[in-house]
């Protein structure tokens, strides 16, 4: 007994941050995704001139505690001719790759983008050109070192990268897989319950994934925005934006402080008093660093972790946005642009990119020097995108010639 405790104290001493980190993903991120897709009706609704989810607690906050509660003793069904093992299986293996690639720091998910989605990868590419290394923490290091983040030296290789994104985690419009309106609710028709469930879950966690990856290569990580300003010493104007974090949550605070009397019940008014309360306290977190030396230490982490969910959400919210605003495409759209568009414009910014960069390696450019070449690189990539468009168009006409001639000859 005293060896089996002692070999399992051993392990635990070993591998504690693994497993608390596991254990955090697991028991954290579902919680997360339900509000998110909270989140994601209430945008909705507020789009569409409604209130949207309101009865379950106030503002509705505690509907994705329902939601969760609903589906865990809602009737589990099986189709009578189906596969019980596969069947058990699919849902456990789709949330469960999702949160192996979040558990895996976000980076190893590069690797299925470049299996899966040949754009997503060459986009991946375009921006790992800049450091050569796939170390997340090398990769926001030298954005910080260059003091400019890689969206503005491949802006078509993060269009690339979002697009193919949206498509990667089958969001609307390119939710083919799933297709609401036409088949119920895709390939997880007839998946009831908590089974159900998961597909979803898999489905935000994937979308927290490429957001992540997306921030990290092309937005800076945790950096905030002239994040090499800040290392100089002395005083810099752009350091004002140490501050941005607590005023932003303080405006969000004076306005739940200004919405209070509007609230027709009292739950509601003291849960915004709540809400002023605690955006306040979390500004005054994000102040201390700034205005406190014996809080220096942990502006870094504080604000780093600030500035990294803050582009996470914007990135999400953006998914949100295209869902409610564009149609969804047709599966032969959606091919072509892929694979007639994505594709190509995605291998030809590779080259040009690589180009540039020995272009700048030539004449010595760093940091926004680097913009004299890569600029250039960026407009012939979109001169490249706009001659694809036009041999497509061009190609559509005369298809529609040739099929009208042959209408009329028969």
């Amino acid at each position: 007994m005293n060896a089996a405790l002692q070999a399992t104290l051993e392990f635990l001493k070993l591998y504690w941050a693994p497993l608390l980190c596991g254990v955090a993903v697991v028991a954290i991120l579902p919680l997360i995704v339900g509000y998110i897709v909270l989140v994601e009706r209430k945008i909705m609704a507020d789009m569409q001139a409604r209130l949207g989810p309101m009865r379950v607690g106030p503002h509705g906050l505690l509907q994705p505690i329902a939601d969760a509660l609903k589906l865990l003793i809602k009737e589990d069904i099986i189709p009578e001719n189906a596969d019980k093992l596969v069947f058990w299986l699919a849902p456990v293996l789709s949330v469960g790759a999702g949160l192996l690639s979040l558990a895996g720091l976000a980076m190893r998910s590069s690797a299925q983008l470049v299996s899966y989605e040949t754009a997503a990868g060459m986009a991946l590419v375009s921006a790992l050109l800049f450091t050569g290394t796939l170390n997340i923490k090398s990769i926001v290091e030298a954005q910080s070192k260059e003091g400019i983040w890689f969206v503005l030296l491949a802006p078509v290789a993060f269009f690339t990268y979002l697009v193919a994104s949206i498509a990667e985690t089958n969001r609307a419009p390119f939710d083919l897989p799933e297709a609401e309106s036409e088949l119920v609710a895709g390939y997880m028709t007839e998946f009831s319950g908590f089974r159900w469930s998961l597909y979803f879950l898999a489905e935000y966690t994937n979308m927290i994934v490429v957001a992540s990856v997306a921030t990290t290569l092309f937005l800076g990580g945790w950096l905030r925005p002239f994040a090499s300003v800040h290392e100089l010493p002395g005083f810099h104007l752009m350091n004002f934006l140490d501050l941005l974090p607590t005023l932003l949550l303080v405006a969000v605070a004076a306005y739940c402080v200004v919405r209070v009397p509007k609230q027709p019940t009292r739950v509601q008014q003291l849960f915004m008093l709540a809400v002023a309360g605690l955006c306040f306290v979390v500004g005054l977190v994000l102040l201390a660093p700034v205005v406190v030396p014996i809080a220096k230490p942990f502006y870094a982490g504080v604000h780093g972790g600030f500035w990294f969910i803050f582009k996470v959400s914007l990135y999400i919210y953006f998914f949100m946005w295209l869902r409610f605003t564009i149609p969804r495409y047709r599966f032969d759209q959606l091919m072509r642009l892929g694979w007639h568009f994505l594709i190509p414009l995605s291998i030809i910014n590779v080259l040009l990119v690589g180009v540039a960069l020995i272009a700048g390696a030539y004449f010595h450019l760093h940091g926004w020097g680097l913009l004299l070449v890569t600029t250039p690189a960026a407009i012939l990539a979109l001169l490249a995108a706009f001659l694809i468009l036009a041999l497509e168009k061009q190609h559509d006409a005369r298809q529609e010639q040739t099929a009208a001639s042959d209408f009329y000859a028969g």
